[in-house]
């Protein structure tokens, strides 16, 4: 992990296949913030999210975060409503896990 990955930055359709397997084999995490002030705010529940990662697009390349020290990627689409979502995911490859930073 580190300034050594920062050149594995994925294509946004690398980075939507990689998020589909993890959503089928791999873990899901929601940061505090997320649960604690981004969901409640929208009204956004873990199915939303689910439903988003799954049917959603990354439209622009990622961003690296340095809290993180990950590329950090945005989803876009819509929750189970039929509202507009997206959300800011890092992937994890060391752990095959996603975590939704934050949803708007």
């Amino acid at each position: 992990m580190g300034r050594r990955d920062k050149a594995n930055q994925l294509t946004p359709s690398e980075a939507e296949r990689k998020i589909a397997s993890i959503i089928k084999d791999g873990t899901i995490e929601l940061s505090i913030h997320c649960k604690r002030d981004s969901m409640p705010k929208r009204h956004v529940t873990y199915p939303d999210i689910t439903y988003l990662l799954d049917t959603g697009h990354i439209i622009r390349e990622g961003k690296w975060d340095e809290d993180y020290e990950q590329w950090k990627y945005i989803v876009e689409g819509r929750d189970l409503d039929g509202d507009d979502l997206s959300a800011v995911t890092v992937i994890f490859d060391e752990t095959f896990s996603l975590l939704i930073v934050t949803v708007y």
